[in-house]
C-alpha cells in the first residue's frame, strides 16, 4: 500500500499557530505537509475546569457556548448559566495577546484586536514575592517534576 502524501490537517489556535511556525522555521516539519485551520480565540479561549467547576458548584456542564462580548452561557440540568469570560478562562488566555494564528490556510472568525488590560499580572505577583517566598514558589514548581520529560517532547522550542 502506498503512503497517503496528502498535507495533515490541523486546527490552531494563536498560540498553537506559533508552535507549528517554529517547528516549520526548525525544519522538524514541511510547510507543504500541513494544512492549518486557523481558529481566532476572540472572545473566547481555553476554559480552565477548575474555575468552571467551582461556578457550577458540583453540576455538570452540558454544553458552553460564546456569549455576546466576553461571557460563555454554560447549560447545565438546572438551566442555563451565564459566566463573566474573565472568571472561567485559563490564566495564559486572559494574558494572551496572540489570539489568533499567525500561520494558516483559511481562519475562522475575525482578526481583531482583544483589549489586554495587563499582560504580565501574574508575573507581577510572583515578582513581588520576597526573595524567600519565590524561591519557594519556583521550588512547589520544580517538585512536581517526575523527569518523564513530558514537556521536551511536546515544546517545539526544547530539544
Amino acid at each position: 500500500k502506498e503512503p497517503d502524501e496528502r498535507p495533515v490537517g490541523i486546527v490552531v489556535k494563536g498560540c498553537d499557530s506559533r508552535a507549528i511556525n517554529v517547528l516549520i522555521q526548525e525544519e522538524f516539519i514541511k510547510r507543504e505537509d500541513v494544512y492549518v485551520l486557523g481558529i481566532s480565540c476572540e472572545n473566547t479561549g481555553v476554559l480552565d475546569e477548575k474555575k468552571l467547576a467551582k461556578k457550577l458548584k458540583g453540576k455538570k456542564a452540558k454544553k458552553v457556548e460564546f456569549g455576546e462580548k466576553d461571557d460563555f452561557i454554560i447549560s447545565t440540568e438546572d438551566g442555563k448559566i451565564k459566566i463573566a469570560a474573565q472568571e472561567v478562562l485559563s490564566e495564559r488566555c486572559l494574558e494572551c495577546k496572540a489570539h489568533f494564528p499567525v500561520i494558516y490556510d483559511v481562519l475562522i472568525g475575525e482578526k481583531t484586536k482583544r483589549n489586554v488590560e495587563n499582560p504580565f499580572k501574574s508575573l507581577e505577583k510572583i515578582e513581588s514575592l520576597p526573595p524567600e517566598e519565590r524561591w519557594k514558589f519556583w521550588k512547589e514548581q520544580i517538585d512536581k517534576c517526575i523527569r518523564c520529560y513530558a514537556c521536551r517532547s511536546v515544546c517545539p522550542m526544547c530539544y
